[in-house]
């Protein structure tokens, strides 16, 4: 990944009053018609309309630090939000197109060969996805308008108490900034979207659907428990609230397993399914009717943690992979392929840390505690480099966000933005605490593999620095 500064935002670019307005819409992490600026505005001021979802081949190789950008679990869960998005598009008659191809390739022949006048994207926090929509705007012709709008978080840069290059260094201090911000109300989903550009029948590029990879039916074997698309993400959001879940969400937050301990929308949130601002309303509606606690209040300030790293990624772009982070000083941990495949196959020393990888493997799902227990094991037990770690989640997440991802790590690495320094987590007291019947060990390895007292472990290595076998 490149090394360069921090970029600014791009700005949308206003277009002259036309005749006839060929939009095409880039789809990213927006996959839903509900509070989505970008249809709203193409229904107001286009004529034609094509929308795009580009699944890049290099997704599907291994890249940097030992894993691919996209994982079966998190494959399954894109598809199915894909066709949910395609079938709800089918009732306006329109479709979603998918190109098998990279987005700095094809969309500028899609761009040319239709005739399209401008474009949509939404206002991506990663670093790569800003990158190629830069490079897209530079192969196309200067009179080609491209536009951006906010999806993904509760505000709007101007709707921000203060500049994006001052933003706070810590959370508690963006946290008191924007306490009193405005940030506009969920709106719903556009009654009328323009008719489709009429393809070209010789371009062969675009086709509804792609032929998948060889392995892509192995996803059908995968874990059911999370189903993607808008509608799913709503019935989520609808029946937590519906329950009295939000008022003991602070009390069961912690546990590492359990359907209702958590509010389980990350899913759909990471995937743009759902918005964060339909989660709010949807929490400021259940405090209307039953009345407001630190639960509630809790949720929402988790709300602002998933908005600050996506600012945060705004602002320090590629520093976002960086190993010294933000903090310019490096961790004092290297690379041990030893440990780290340990780590990854759920074999390493720790019983506790072996079933949290077991479920994140199998699942493609941990809890918000499980993946500070076993990130502060890769980095302070085995001593490995925070960004193998990073990465594997990048794979195996189906709720993998760039910023919060990243950003989390950097933060329990010591890179970040604590201003505390690295977050080391006690191993024993954590499985104490957490699993101190040894249930959750059990569920995920077994009972032959529950440890006999505490949390007592083998030798981390069996090779040394030269990897000569160790005696």
């Amino acid at each position: 990944m490149s090394n360069a500064n921090a970029q600014p935002l791009p700005t949308s670019k206003t277009i002259s009053s036309t005749k006839n307005v060929r939009a095409l819409y880039w789809l990213g992490d927006d996959l839903r018609l509900s509070d989505n600026a970008i249809f709203s505005d193409i229904a107001q001021h286009a004529q034609q309309l094509m929308i795009v979802y580009c699944i890049e081949p290099h997704w599907f190789s291994a890249a940097q630090y030992q894993a691919r950008p996209l994982g079966l679990h998190r494959l399954k869960f894109l598809l199915e939000s894909l066709q949910a998005l395609d079938e709800a598009l089918n009732q306006y008659g329109q479709q979603l197109h998918i190109v098998y191809a990279q987005a700095q390739l094809c969309l500028p022949h899609l761009i040319s060969t239709h005739d399209i006048t401008r474009v949509y994207r939404s206002n991506h926090s990663g670093a790569d996805e800003r990158a190629a929509w830069q490079a897209i705007q530079q192969q196309c012709d200067t009179s080609i308008a491209f536009s951006t709008f906010t999806t993904q978080t509760l505000f709007n840069l101007p709707q921000l108490p203060f500049e994006l290059d001052a933003l706070p260094p810590s959370f508690s201090q963006f946290r008191k900034q924007v306490n009193n911000s405005h940030f506009d109300v969920a709106t719903e989903q556009v009654a009328w979207l323009p008719p489709m550009v009429v393809l070209h029948s010789q371009d062969k590029l675009i086709q509804q659907w792609i032929t998948y990879p060889d392995w892509f039916p192995q996803t059908h074997q995968l874990s059911n428990v999370f189903c993607g698309g808008e509608t799913q993400g709503k019935l989520q959001l609808d029946s937590y609230f519906a329950s009295n879940l939000a008022h003991s969400y602070k009390i069961v937050r912690n546990e590492l397993a359990g359907w209702e301990h958590s509010t389980k929308f990350s899913p759909w949130l990471a995937n743009g399914c759902l918005s964060a601002r339909q989660v709010v309303s949807a929490l400021r509606q259940f405090e209307s009717q039953h009345g407001a606690n630190e639960s509630t209040q809790w949720i929402e300030y988790e709300l602002l943690w998933r908005e600050y790293f996506h600012w945060y990624s705004h602002k320090f772009n590629n520093k976002l992979f960086w190993f010294s982070g933000i903090s310019g000083k490096k961790p004092l941990t290297s690379f041990y392929a030893q440990r780290f495949q340990a780590w990854k196959t759920a074999t390493t020393p720790y019983p506790l840390v072996n079933a949290l990888m077991s479920q994140l493997n199998q699942t493609g799902y941990m809890s918000n505690r499980g993946r500070q227990i076993v990130a502060s094991c890769l980095i302070h037990e085995l001593q490995c480099d925070w960004r193998y770690g990073a990465a594997y989640f990048q794979q195996q997440l189906i709720d993998y966000d760039v910023a919060i991802n990243w950003g989390n790590w950097q933060y329990l690495a010591g890179v970040g933005a604590d201003p505390r320094g690295s977050r080391r987590f006690n191993l024993a007291k954590q499985q104490q605490t957490y699993d101190p019947q040894g249930k959750f060990i059990s569920a995920w390895l077994g009972k032959e593999n529950l440890p006999l007292s505490g949390c007592e472990h083998d030798e981390l290595d069996d090779v040394d620095m030269a990897d000569w076998p160790i005696t």
